[in-house]
């Protein structure tokens, strides 16, 4: 098992909604870990960079990655709120890729669950609501149907 982790830059660990944009060359060490890993072994990608969220900039990088690609949804990947509830569900998805290769399948769709909610969501559409909500609103965030329906 390849257990990858992409740690945060600053003391202390930001929130993924302040974050800025990193270069791909920052990854680079993980890209080229990811690229030497052979296609028996189980990647896993603990990212703990930001607290409740994914690094943007490390998906991003990952998803233009032809080693990734190639491994058709078959890696363990966490972004979500705490650095131990990330670390936890990386190194169980990853101990299930390990031991139940057959059902990789069933292993890579968590996987992308995984990215939708901690990149999708987390990182990125939380970022457009708080942003809505703002311009819209008195930062008030009660329970106003039209409100939500309309975003």
């Amino acid at each position: 098992m390849l257990f990858i982790i992409n740690n945060f830059a600053v003391t202390p660990q930001q929130e993924a909604s302040v974050q800025t944009t990193s270069p791909p060359s920052e990854y680079a060490p993980l890209v080229a870990a990811l690229s030497g890993a052979s296609d028996a072994q189980v990647v896993a990608f603990a990212d703990v960079r930001y607290a409740n969220g994914a690094d943007v900039s490390l998906v991003r990088t990952l998803m233009a990655s032809s080693a990734l690609r190639q491994r058709n949804g078959s890696f363990a990947y966490a972004g979500w709120n705490t650095d131990g509830n990330t670390l936890g569900t990386v190194a169980a998805n990853a101990l299930l890729l390990h031991l139940f290769a057959a059902q990789r399948v069933d292993a890579a769709r968590f996987t992308l669950f995984r990215l939708l909610e901690d990149y999708g969501y987390q990182a990125v559409v939380r970022g457009v609501l708080r942003e809505y909500t703002s311009s819209t609103m008195d930062d008030n965030l009660e329970q106003d149907l039209r409100f939500y329906e309309r975003f």
